[in-house]
């Protein structure tokens, strides 16, 4: 197996398995019998939109929000709102399992020990930790990406691609002699950036049904472009959320790198695999 597939394997474990417990905060809870108003002036100078509520000893047996009537107790069935078993989750599963839940219903509740001690809210999936988990599985794409074209555009082929213009060719160039000056182990290919790489990508027959793309005139509307603007998202800390782009969108794009990165894997499989055959037959004969 090549070194770079064991990298991309270990990449992408390590990604998939990031627990939620990482990103989770400590659940600040109020007492059953505590003024519902006194909880709220405490919430809202916290900045929190819910709080936990909790019996004598200390179990929780709901959360109250800020949205309520200052009047009554914490424990008062118009205030508190009982666990959704849905809306809970175990402090060891994946940050990649527990997003989608998330993103849907804006927080969840985090178990230790079959105790409800932490709350996850979709704040908290802008915390590096998410953060690494997307960058992971995206970096695992352009390793993938990037072995598929080496095949496809051996030598300096790559240089004819309709798609570059002659300083695009020429700042690839110049990036690859850098790279060499500094003996660095790389070749032309791993001097471009993901958008070069995209770009000749999209001048490549053989990646159209993968990439899910007719040719470069679709390429900006690709799932590859909106990979992309995540990636330089997380690259640059900017917000994962934009006006075009909500939670659901965020993970969807994630999946589908996820996704793609698997197909692209196969295809470099399925070659190495015809490569192999096709020498044993030579030499049989």
């Amino acid at each position: 197996m090549r070194t770079e597939s064991k990298a991309a394997q270990m990449m992408m474990l390590m990604a998939e398995s990031i627990p939620v417990r990482i990103i989770s905060e400590p659940l600040v809870s109020h007492d059953k019998m505590e003024p519902y108003g006194d909880a709220v002036i405490g919430m809202r100078a916290a900045q929190f939109d819910v709080a936990g509520v909790v019996d004598r000893v200390g179990n929780v047996l709901g959360y109250i929000d800020v949205k309520g009537r200052l009047s009554g107790t914490c424990g008062d069935k118009n205030h508190i709102h009982l666990l959704d078993p849905g809306s809970v989750v175990t402090d060891a599963m994946p940050i990649a399992e527990a997003g989608s839940l998330i993103a849907r219903k804006r927080h969840v509740f985090v178990l230790e020990r079959n105790k409800v001690t932490y709350i996850v809210t979709r704040a908290d999936l802008q915390k590096a930790p998410v953060r690494m988990m997307i960058f992971g599985v995206i970096t695992v794409l352009e390793m993938h990406l990037t072995d598929v074209l080496r095949r496809e555009w051996p030598g300096d082929e790559w240089s004819k691609c309709g798609s570059f213009t002659p300083k695009q060719v020429k700042a690839i160039e110049s990036a690859f002699q850098q790279a060499r000056t500094r003996n660095d182990e790389t070749d032309i290919l791993g001097c471009m950036d993901l958008y070069d790489k995209s770009l000749l990508a999209g001048e490549t027959a053989s990646l159209f049904e993968v990439l899910r793309i007719n040719g470069p005139d679709d390429l900006e509307s690709s799932d590859l472009a909106d990979i992309r603007r995540l990636r330089n998202a997380v690259a640059h800390g900017k917000s994962l959320v934009t006006s075009n782009r909500s939670w659901n969108k965020v993970l969807q794009i994630t999946i589908e790198a996820h996704k793609m990165s698997r197909v692209l894997e196969a295809v470099l499989e399925d070659n190495t695999a015809n490569g192999c055959s096709q020498t044993g037959t030579s030499e049989e004969l």
